[in-house]
């Protein structure tokens, strides 16, 4: 997986210059000046900050799980240092399936039925990046998933970025599914996501500590259902 960054004649992922949020992670206030709940943002915002190169933080229960959402062709090392710090570092990134084929990216148990999202083997970019684990190593490779000339060559496996295949047709019924439906209204045919945990990394937020998380770092706060019905995609589900 070591390597040095090579003249790609196609596909090149160069590390973006699309502002990320600057805002350290920092200790959550006192009672007394915690946000009861997340302000809503509409479908139409959401997407505006995900084609801005920002995230958004989906929810379809007060209770969570929240998931940090943004699209893999913009992400940033600033952005994945955040993913990785507040989200005990499992971090994802949503296509279709069809892009799977393409980049030859398979799942890890196949299933015919298609009722959920599938789990695929782990991947890191061929060259450009040192171990691999790194926010910087991972950015670039998250960054490939979402490139649309990226090549199966473009990438090694097993890795330490998880491909999440999601079928035609499904949109808001999980969270790879809602993940990829924002990004596609923005105009990227892949998500990276992670699910946000509490300072410790042991639990998951309560709507409150959502709250003050998407403050401190300016994410607009988004209901899943929001999402259903998908009209009009800005890319299309076949989009490779």
């Amino acid at each position: 997986m070591n390597g040095h960054l090579a003249h790609r004649p196609h596909g090149a992922v160069p590390a973006t210059t699309i502002p990320a949020t600057t805002i350290p992670a920092t200790t959550i206030p006192n009672a007394a000046s915690r946000p009861d709940s997340p302000r809503t943002c509409t479908v139409a915002e959401a997407v505006r900050s995900i084609r801005r190169g920002g995230f958004v933080l989906i929810h379809d229960d007060p209770a969570g799980p929240f998931d940090v959402v943004g699209a893999a062709d913009r992400l940033t090392t600033h952005q994945a240092a955040l993913l990785i710090r507040h989200s005990s570092g499992f971090v994802q990134v949503a296509f279709r399936d069809a892009r799977g084929d393409r980049l030859r990216i398979p799942p890890i148990a196949p299933t015919t039925d298609r009722m959920a999202s599938q789990q695929c083997v782990g991947v890191d970019a061929a060259v450009g990046i040192g171990t691999g684990i790194s926010a910087a190593d991972r950015a670039r490779t998250i960054r490939l998933l979402g490139a649309i000339d990226s090549t199966p060559d473009d990438f090694t496996r097993p890795g330490h970025v998880m491909p999440i295949r999601v079928a035609a047709g499904k949109h808001a019924d999980d969270a790879a599914a809602a993940a990829l439906n924002l990004a596609e209204r923005a105009g990227s045919v892949a998500a990276v996501y992670a699910t946000l945990v509490t300072a410790t990394g042991t639990g998951l937020p309560d709507l409150t500590d959502a709250a003050v998380f998407a403050a401190q770092h300016d994410i607009p706060v988004l209901h899943r259902h929001s999402l259903l019905p998908n009209p009009g995609l800005t890319v299309s589900e076949g989009t490779l």
